[in-house]
């Protein structure tokens, strides 16, 4: 039996209740993304430096091992009106 997805795009689609491990996500191509918000141990918070915010990602793919850090700036009057 399944259960009904209330979507403007595809409504009363049916979905199985249950689903197998290997259909929701396969360890092959499991990426984890994380940007800091605030300091903590793993990543440097949000902080701003004259006219930019400057942020620091962790990206790791499962499949490679890859792990990088990136540090990235943008422009912080873009975000002025939101504060």
């Amino acid at each position: 039996m399944g259960s009904r997805l209330a979507s403007s795009e595809a409504p009363n689609t049916r979905l199985p209740t249950s689903f197998a491990r290997a259909a929701i996500w396969s360890p092959l191509d499991l990426v984890f993304v994380a940007t800091g918000a605030t300091t903590g141990p793993l990543l440097k918070g949000v902080r701003r430096e004259g006219n930019r915010l400057h942020m620091q990602t962790l990206a790791m793919r499962s499949n490679t091992g890859t792990v990088r850090y990136t540090e990235s700036s943008v422009r912080a009057d873009r975000f002025d009106a939101h504060t």
